[in-house]
């Protein structure tokens, strides 16, 4: 794992935790926008970082491993936690840590994903993954998405463009399967979770995401002090791939937190 940092002499933080088979550069452009007052930091997540020969594990695992870091780093602390997609589910875990306080946590487009028989179909859809990142080696990737996974994150253009830029192209197929894994069972273990009281949740997406009630019913059980955006028209990671827009919603809301002046 590894951590990249810019504007490391201002006060006030922010931890980026990239989506799904995303590499650190998912948030490189909203990291030197942030930087002029942020402490800016990337997750580069094991088996998910193009600079290293590591293997995802597991969400608590990782969570473990970013929580360490904030200790040795940032005196246990963290302003804002950011988590794209179904990777919010390692800043859940870091949310209900002991020795670390994150004062605000943004989930963006947090996937639906328990669909109870097909659940089971992971194993097709890390396979399915995997081929993407093998064509695009290739250079033989037309850019198209596979029906399933427009459906899934309703963008309003048909080819995955920036998304797929941004993939970790050397991402093994363990890694991709263990990740998917630990997204598919994620929203059957928050209901036997306690309520988490010392951070609060901000619930963003886009407002063409399929089935985000379902997200947003079960994740303000979870965090009962919580609020919630839809970026209008948008489909699933749509607003990290306008980092001026993200950055001016973070912004927005530090301010409204009181984090910035």
């Amino acid at each position: 794992m590894k951590f990249y940092e810019s504007g490391k002499d201002n006060a006030k933080s922010i931890l980026f935790i990239p989506g799904n088979l995303m590499s650190w550069r998912q948030f490189r452009e909203t990291m030197y926008l942030l930087d002029d007052t942020f402490h800016v930091i990337i997750v580069g997540l094991d088996g998910f970082d193009e600079s290293e020969d590591t293997e995802f594990e597991s969400f608590h695992l990782e969570a473990d491993k970013i929580c360490d870091w904030i200790k040795e780093n940032l005196g246990g602390k963290l302003d804002i936690l950011f988590g794209e997609s179904v990777n919010m589910g390692i800043g859940i875990s870091m949310t209900r840590h002991r020795d670390v306080r994150i004062r605000h946590f943004i989930m963006n487009g947090p996937q639906w994903l328990d669909y109870g028989l097909f659940n089971y179909n992971y194993r097709l859809y890390a396979r399915s993954q995997k081929h993407i990142l093998k064509r695009l080696n290739e250079g033989h990737h037309s850019g198209k998405l596979p029906i399933y996974m427009k459906y899934f994150i309703r963008r309003n253009r048909k080819e995955g463009g920036r998304m797929l830029r941004s993939y970790c192209l050397t991402a093994s197929y363990r890694s991709i399967f263990r990740a998917d894994m630990e997204a598919w069972k994620m929203f059957q273990i928050i209901p036997c979770c306690l309520p988490i009281t010392t951070t609060k949740a901000h619930i963003w997406y886009g407002a063409k995401e399929p089935n985000i009630h379902r997200s947003v019913k079960r994740l303000t059980r979870l965090y009962p002090n919580w609020e919630r955006h839809a970026f209008p028209n948008f489909g699933h990671g749509e607003s990290v791939d306008n980092p001026e827009l993200l950055t001016k919603w973070i912004r927005k809301m530090a301010k409204e937190e009181g984090i910035l002046e």
